[in-house]
């Protein structure tokens, strides 16, 4: 048995780390292998398709435990895996764990150079520009939620190119796919898992209803998910399909994010990781027996030195073969403070602008001495940005518990009030952030109830108008905070998944976008556009620094259930109003006379034209939101 207590000491990291580069690399005339084994006693490489080649790969005198093999020959699109031997006779075939491509359901792993396969003029794409704090909203996306559904217009149902369709339409006549992504607003689209992951059979019937999941269940890491591409076993077809995405959102002037897992792999029995180094990348007790702060089965170890060189490696692929924007990182909080700063450098050296937004909550099994990358570290890690749930529960209500309520949904008291004004303020009460911008503000994602849903579980026989009113003040207190605005695809159309708040495997019957419900509340969606544009125009909302927020923002009144703050900025003034009571609120005004710019759920019909102004008193209605700004 192997001794994985040892391979978790900085003895055994210092005599075996190796910082060179790993896996294969093709070209024409040869192909090189380098796999990273120290514990492996014989490397051999499973070349060819149908009859197969078993060539030895040489142990690096110059680097203890690196295995390496250069093969002189031409061996495009070869399939290929490991063979390890260990000191007592078991024997491991696997994937490579630094795999670029694969055939179907990510076996085996595919000789080829993915720098090669792009669609026309991707190298010429330069890095988008950075965007003003103001402007900057992210939209969360599922690849197959936003393509599957059999009256969206879209023809490659399921399939990356799906969201490559210019003018799509429902057979309703309203927009889907991409032609409903550029009408919203956003600046960023954050894909859902993209990597190849283990819990969809690429191989079978991926037709609609036939099988669905998230995808946070990662097999190889580096390659791209085949059920997303329109042939899964041509293993250029998904890395040419996936830039073709990318290119595409490029082009309509987002920039995208990948969500990425790199916190627990799918079965650890079968990952490529434990395969090649049994124990190594993963936290174990002094048992023998694997920890689960992911609640998968497993949890990776950031801190060993070479999971921390994956991470990085990957990445770093990932931005400069792909051209990814940003990444969320799923369950951030099971890496360390030390890893996801060396991820920040490097990514950084590729792409100054890089955004990083993850999961920061406090989870993991970290060794003595170790910092979790969690909300509590956050002054440790600049340039990263925490799901705020805070702000979230402050105000949906928790999501343990379905009758959980928050400010918008019933629970008005003076505490509930001030918690909203403080995260508005980007502040949230564990007061861990640097700065605003590492607050992400959000009601709604993927993972549990949808806002709507959760207005449904926790306020019984809720009407359509009141719902719509409670999900209105949800957005505008969203685009009227500091911080960075998050939103899930759908939220501002009232997105159900009829109740179900955990529909990683659920049918397309519960997770596909039903684009005609924004038909059914239209005046939702272009209050979201407008708040959006109006956020971005007001310019105040580019502020990060709490210093500079507090000589911005001034708190003209707070009561149970109602908040008005002042914002003085460029020579403007604002007075935010917002209602979260279902009665009126008679709000005394400052001197001068103010212009309406949103104003009981209604807005101009036209950017440039305005509501009669105001003197003395503003009415807030129930479950409102008022933006006035000074005149005279």
């Amino acid at each position: 048995m192997l001794d994985f207590a040892r391979m978790h000491t900085q003895a055994f990291n210092d005599q075996y780390a190796y910082q060179g580069p790993l896996g294969m690399c093709y070209s024409p005339d040869h192909t090189t292998f380098r796999l990273w084994s120290p514990t492996a006693s014989r490397v051999q490489v499973s070349l060819g398709q149908g009859q197969k080649w078993l060539l030895d790969l040489q142990a690096d005198s110059q680097h203890p435990g690196l295995w390496f093999l250069d093969l002189q020959g031409n061996f495009y699109l070869h399939d290929y895996n490991y063979l390890l031997t260990f000191p007592d006779g078991s024997v491991h075939e696997t994937p490579d764990p630094y795999a670029v491509a694969a055939r179907a359901n990510g076996k085996p792993s595919v000789i080829l150079d993915p720098l090669a396969i792009s669609p026309p003029g991707w190298s010429e794409e330069d890095w988008p520009a950075p965007l003003d704090q103001g402007r900057l909203a992210i939209c969360e996306i599922h690849i197959r939620d936003l393509t599957i559904g059999p009256d969206n217009g879209i023809f490659h149902k399921g399939k990356f190119l799906g969201l490559t369709e210019p003018d799509t339409q429902t057979d309703q006549g309203h927009l889907s796919g991409l032609a409903y992504l550029k009408s919203l607003g956003v600046s960023h689209i954050q894909l859902m898992p993209c990597f190849d992951f283990a819990s969809v059979d690429e191989a079978g019937d991926l037709s609609f209803n036939a099988q669905y999941n998230w995808g946070y269940d990662p097999e190889n890491y580096n390659v791209v998910e085949g059920s997303y591409a329109s042939q899964p076993d041509d293993p250029s077809c998904r890395i040419l399909e996936f830039k073709t995405l990318v290119q595409t959102l490029h082009q309509a002037g987002f920039q995208v994010i990948m969500d990425v897992v790199y916190n627990h792999v799918y079965k650890l029995e079968e990952s490529p990781l434990h395969l090649t180094v049994p124990g190594y990348y993963f936290r174990v007790q002094d048992n023998g027996v694997f920890y689960d702060g992911t609640g998968c089965g497993n949890e990776t170890a950031s801190e060993q030195i070479m999971f921390r060189k994956y991470m990085i490696d990957s990445l770093c692929y990932w931005a400069q073969t792909y051209h990814i924007d940003g990444f969320r990182f799923d369950l951030m909080g099971i890496h360390d403070v030390e890893t996801m700063q060396a991820v920040r450098q490097a990514l950084e050296a590729i792409n100054p602008h890089i955004l990083l937004l993850g999961e920061g909550w406090q989870m993991g099994h970290h060794p003595s001495g170790v910092l979790g990358a969690n909300q509590s570290q956050a002054k440790k890690l600049p340039g990263f940005r925490f799901f705020n749930d805070q702000m979230r529960d402050a105000l949906r209500g928790s999501n343990f518990g379905h009758q959980a309520k928050g400010w918008i949904n019933g629970d008005t008291s003076l505490e509930k009030t001030q918690q909203v004004y403080h995260n508005i303020l980007g502040q949230p009460d564990h007061g861990s952030y640097l700065d605003a911008s590492q607050s992400v503000i959000y009601t709604e994602c993927h993972d549990n109830a949808t806002l709507y849903d959760k207005l449904v579980q926790t306020l019984p026989g809720i009407s359509q108008e009141e719902a719509v009113k409670r999900q209105a003040l949800a957005l505008s207190i969203q685009c009227f905070s500091f911080g960075t605005l998050f939103f899930h695809a759908g939220q501002e159309m009232m997105r159900t998944k009829g109740g179900d708040s955990n529909s990683y495997q659920s049918p397309d019957s519960i997770n596909a976008l039903d684009y005609d419900r924004a038909g059914q509340y239209p005046a939702l969606g272009q209050l979201f556009r407008r708040l959006l544009e109006m956020r971005s125009a007001m310019g105040v909302f580019s502020l990060t620094s709490y210093q500079e927020i507090a000589q911005a923002v001034e708190l003209y009144r707070l009561e149970e259930g109602c908040i008005a703050y002042k914002l003085k900025y460029g020579g403007q003034v604002y007075l935010v109003a917002q209602n979260a009571c279902t009665s009126p609120w008679q709000l005394d005004l400052p001197a001068g006379e103010w212009q309406p710019l949103l104003t009981q759920w209604t807005l101009p019909e036209e950017p440039g034209q305005a509501f009669s102004p105001v003197r003395d008193q503003l009415a807030v209605e129930g479950l409102e939101s008022i933006l006035v700004q000074q005149i005279a």
